[in-house]
């Protein structure tokens, strides 16, 4: 259908937003979708996102950006750039000044990139959100993109997840984290940060108090960082989500992260899955809690909590009734705490997703968590899996 849309841009000139995200064009149809808006010079939002649009295609596209120097957000994530296509698209930004929204996530582009995209960033200080998770920078083209943000001090959203950054970078990412202190959205998941890098982070955001979602999972953070970041915690009493997923924050980590969230009360997804942090902690998280009944999510999964911390994580939330998602799997729960699950579930209806595999639940604890279902109507999924239910 690419020629037929390319039809009717070409006799729009003065089209300013164009989205065609999530529409398979390939590289075949991206290159006519441009073609068709050769003579449009007006363009302020471009969304080509999750095309498979390919380098083939870039040309093509860096030739309309060019052209359209009033831009302000570009989305090309999921296209299969490469290297050499980002290289393209960033050259066909170079006069661009005016960009406050860029995603180019999940295109591999790597370090090679780096320099051309941080180039582009260096000329665009009304920069507020920057997504480039997925791309394979490593270190070094985290280093890169960091400088070219030197001049930025509007950033809301920064996602560099899923970059192997590892600590090398965290010094300059933190520069960059220094001076935005309005950044509401970081999102560092899976970058090999380890211990040293996750502190780096937070010295950089000592002085942001406006964040409202914060992911760190996946970087072995481990308990030494948990003071440093339960103080980023503690003055954003604004956070909504909070990401520390398979962290090895250990039972002492996790009480002191829960002390950092304190004086939060607008959480709604907590996942603190996967960091071993046994009973001990359960009537920590439980305070935390207690106090946030705007909960959608929460994920536990994969912690050693054992019945007691089962029955204190349940006691937490009595008054939350909005979830949607609840994940205590493969905590070996047992029946003996179901009733108290039982009580949770009765009381949350909207509940969408559960997840308790791996608990010994048997079969009296499985009566249990059913009767605590019965009201329940909007289950897309339920997972008993490995609880000799019998």
């Amino acid at each position: 259908a690419a020629d037929d849309i390319a039809s009717v841009l070409s006799h729009n000139p003065k089209l300013q937003q164009l989205y065609l995200w999530g529409n398979n064009l390939q590289a075949g149809g991206a290159i006519k979708i441009a073609k068709g808006i050769e003579n449009v010079s007006n363009l302020t939002e471009i969304d080509l996102s999750s095309n498979n649009i390919s380098e083939e295609a870039a040309d093509d596209i860096a030739s309309v950006l060019f052209q359209n120097l009033k831009l302000q957000k570009l989305y090309l994530w999921a296209n299969n750039l490469q290297a050499a296509g980002a290289i393209k698209i960033a050259e066909g930004l170079k006069n661009a000044s005016n960009l406050s929204e860029i995603n180019l996530s999940g295109n591999n582009i790597s370090e090679e990139a780096a320099d051309d995209i941080a180039s582009v960033l260096s000329h665009n200080p009304k920069l507020q959100q920057l997504y480039l998770w997925g791309n394979n920078l490593q270190a070094g083209g985290a280093i890169k993109i960091a400088k070219g943000l030197e001049n930025v001090s509007n950033l809301r959203a920064i996602s560099l997840s899923d970059n192997n950054i590892s600590e090398e970078a965290a010094d300059d990412i933190a520069a960059v984290l220094s001076h935005n202190i309005n950044l509401q959205w970081l999102y560092l998941r899976n970058n090999n940060l380890q211990t040293a890098g996750t502190i780096k982070i937070a010295k950089g955001l000592e002085n942001a108090s406006n964040l409202t979602e914060i992911d760190l999972s996946s970087n072995n953070v481990s308990e030494a960082a948990t003071d440093d970041i339960a103080a980023v915690l503690s003055h954003n009493i604004n956070l909504q989500w909070l990401y520390l997923r398979n962290n090895n924050l250990q039972t002492a980590g996790t009480i002191k992260i829960a002390k950092g969230l304190e004086n939060a009360s607008n959480l709604t997804e907590i996942d603190f899955s996967d960091n071993n942090i046994s009973e001990e902690a359960a009537d920590d998280i439980a305070a935390v809690l207690s106090h946030n009944n705007k909960l959608q999510e929460l994920y536990l999964g994969g912690n050693n909590l054992q019945a007691a911390g089962a029955i204190k994580i349940a006691k937490g939330l009595e008054n939350v009734s909005n979830l949607t998602l609840i994940d205590l799997s493969n905590n070996n729960i047992s029946k003996e705490a179901a009733d108290d699950i039982e009580a949770v579930l009765s009381h949350n209806n909207k509940l969408q997703k559960l997840y308790l595999y791996g608990n010994n639940l048997q079969a009296a604890g499985a009566i249990k968590i059913a009767k605590g279902l019965e009201n329940v109507s909007n289950l897309t999924l339920i997972d008993l899996s490995n609880n000799n239910i019998s």
